[in-house]
Formats: C-alpha cells, sequence, structure tokens
C-alpha cells in the first residue's frame, strides 16, 4: 500500500507523548487556530500528528516553523531521533556512532549482540561499565540516505574498505 513512511511517523510522534502542542496563556487563540489546521477535516489524532510532522519537514526542519504554529521542536526533534541513532560496526567489534562518533557496543541483552550486524538504529545508550546500545535493530545503510537525506549523505554510509573479521557484519539482511 506504500504508507510505510506515514505509518512510522505516526508511530514516532505517538512515541513522544502529548508533549507536541503548546499553548501559551497569553496567545491561546492564535495556538488554537495553528494547531486547527493540522486536523482540518476531522482527520482525526494521528492523521494530525503526521501533518505536524510532514509540515515541519517541509519548512526544512524549521525551529521558526514550530515556533509560529506552537509546536515543541524538541518534541519533534524526539520523535525524528532514531534516525540520528545509528552506528557502524568496527573491525574490533565494537560500533562507532556515525553523526557525533564515539565507541559503543551492543547491550548483551540484545538479541543482536552476538550476531553483530555491520549497521544498527538504537533506541537509547546507556553507561554501565562500556557504552552500551539497547533495543537495537539491523538497518541497511542506504536506508538512511533514503529516509533521512536532510540529516545522512551518500558520504555518511560510505564503506571504508576495512575488512571484519571473519563472520562479523553479517546478520538477517546480508
Amino acid at each position: 500500500y506504500g504508507v510505510s513512511d506515514q505509518i512510522a511517523t505516526v508511530c514516532s510522534m505517538v512515541s513522544v507523548g502529548a508533549s507536541i502542542l503548546y499553548r501559551p496563556k497569553d496567545k491561546q487563540v492564535f495556538a488554537d487556530n495553528a494547531h486547527k489546521n493540522f486536523s482540518r477535516g476531522n482527520v482525526g489524532d494521528h492523521i494530525a500528528l503526521m501533518n505536524i510532522f510532514d509540515g515541519w519537514a517541509e519548512s526544512n526542519f524549521s525551529t521558526q516553523w514550530c515556533y509560529e504554529n506552537y509546536v515543541q521542536v524538541r518534541s519533534l526533534k524526539h520523535a525524528a531521533g532514531f534516525f540520528y541513532n545509528t552506528a557502524r560496526l568496527q573491525k574490533d567489534g565494537s560500533y562507532r556512532t556515525v553523526k557525533h562518533p564515539q565507541t559503543v557496543h551492543i547491550h548483551p541483552s540484545s538479541s543482536l549482540s552476538q550476531a553483530l550486524p555491520r549497521w544498527v538504529v538504537y533506541h537509547e545508550l546507556v553507561l554501565t561499565s562500556k557504552e552500551y546500545m539497547r533495543v537495537v535493530s539491523e538497518i541497511k545503510s542506504e536506508w538512511l540516505v533514503e529516509i533521512a537525506p536532510h540529516f545522512y549523505s551518500k558520504k555518511d554510509i560510505l564503506d571504508d574498505g576495512r575488512k571484519l573479521p571473519k563472520g562479523k557484519g553479517r546478520a538477517g539482511m546480508d
């Protein structure tokens, strides 16, 4: 049906909770009118959330757009945040985050902790004896440029030619 992007957007927006819209006391009428634009035609809350995200994306992820529409920019960044949480397998079996490089590891409780896929997306980082990624899923690197071209370029996902240890970097998607 070709709606996977929309479903992912709605799921991300719902996961943020009710903190997406704000309504300052001194500007309630303006905020209410701005918010009504997202649900024009009585489309329901889920479609309104998708409209909010799509509007922000069309504004090139503008903070000013959020201000003008009484939308919490932090909440939108959090909803889109999983695109930021990506890491690539290194030769030593650790991972390196893509945009703000740091060394991380798959948490031992993850079903992928032994599989060591080449590319992953994760929900959160937790610091114990090491910096661990929790709630991890394998991705294909090209998905990053396809789904989040505003954040990733082909340069970010180029294979640097380094060989991985035998049998590593090959999980379910290869």
